[in-house]
């Protein structure tokens, strides 16, 4: 259904502007794992970054979008 396909495009778009709004550093870990599946642990290696950092990061990237995410919806 048309409204249904809209709805959804609407709610991409906002993530996606939700995503281009982390950090940096944040925007980039969080990508790697949620778009292109990479494990903390693989991303920790590729980067050259600690394992808790990633995780730490990936935290603040899913609070910040949803966060985002949130603020649209009640909008």
């Amino acid at each position: 259904d048309i409204v249904e396909t809209v709805a959804r495009n609407q709610e991409l778009e906002t993530l996606t502007v939700a995503i281009q709004s982390l950090p940096k550093s944040c925007r980039r870990i969080f990508t790697l794992c949620k778009v292109y599946g990479m494990t903390p642990k693989e991303i920790a290696e590729e980067l050259g970054l600690s394992l808790p950092t990633v995780y730490t990061q990936l935290a603040i990237g899913v609070d910040k979008c949803s966060d985002y995410m949130r603020s649209w919806k009640e909008f």
